[in-house]
């Protein structure tokens, strides 16, 4: 890549960057600290990653973009050749889930870092599927079990012994004694820590051990009513009845059966 960045580099030191005079003058702004937020929350990610680049992997992962998701059943996501420079250089996007950083453990926040290493370095070093590519972005597949098996991260689709280790929807955990665990524990030993988080937590969701894409979201309070006529659309609670009145017809309820709905009596035409 041309334009590499230094981050292992520089990831060592408190002084990522001085912060702009304008902004250290204000009185607000917490002059102890000497990295702006939006480069501090990015680099603590950065050297983790780093570390785990060079315990697990031999240094042989690319440089990413990291960036921040919100939704509450995606806790991080692999994003392949995402980002584009001007110049025409395409690097991957790791994006993570920032409401969650807030809400588990240190541990697991490192966890996920590995886990999502783990899908890049399946789509950058193969193998080549039957289909010509390197693995879908949605799909778990044998060759990623595999390396994840390899630096001691066990993919399991329930987060348990004795899972499946293949499908679409997967979580995972440590193995114990491992080369991602033992990465982990040093991290934690020497006081690192993911300082950056929303401080907006979602309602109905505590902290989960292990989980890769099945948080089970709140049930919702409203549904879409559709006009199977017309294709007017309303919201309302999923006992309301909704009434198209152009169409002079019942609504029928976003993934409630037709059958399950109260009939009225259709007006006469005069």
């Amino acid at each position: 890549m041309k334009h590499s960045f230094p981050i292992s580099n520089i990831a060592n030191t408190n002084r990522l960057t001085e912060v702009d005079p304008i902004v250290r003058n204000n009185k607000s702004y917490d002059e102890t600290r000497y990295i702006r937020p939006s480069i501090e929350s990015t680099a603590e990610i950065l050297f983790a990653a780093d570390k785990i680049n060079a315990h697990c992997f031999k240094g042989r992962i690319p440089e990413f973009i990291v960036s921040y998701i919100q939704k509450k059943n995606v806790p991080s996501h692999f994003q392949p050749n995402r980002f584009q420079r001007a110049d025409g250089d395409l690097v991957h996007g790791l994006a993570f889930n920032s409401t969650l950083q807030g809400i588990r453990n240190q541990k697991d926040s490192l966890t996920t870092i590995g886990y999502e290493l783990t899908r890049l370095a399946r789509y950058e070093f193969g193998p080549i599927n039957q289909r010509g590519g390197r693995g879908s972005n949605g799909y778990h597949d044998k060759p990623w079990a595999m390396l994840a098996e390899s630096i001691g991260l066990q993919p399991s689709d329930t987060g348990l012994p004795n899972g499946k280790v293949t499908g679409s929807k997967m979580s995972y955990y440590l193995i114990e004694g491992g080369p991602l665990a033992i990465v982990i524990q040093e991290l934690l030993d020497i006081g690192f820590r993911i300082n950056w988080h929303d401080r907006l937590t979602f309602q109905n969701i505590g902290a989960t051990d292990n989980f890769e894409e099945e948080i089970p979201a709140p049930k919702k309070d409203r549904i879409k009513f559709t006009c199977k006529n017309c294709g007017l659309n309303a919201w309302a609670k999923p006992s309301a009845r909704m009434r198209c009145e152009a169409c002079d017809l019942l609504m029928l309820a976003d993934g409630i059966p037709s059958t399950n709905l109260v009939k009225t009596n259709e007006r006469k035409t005069p």
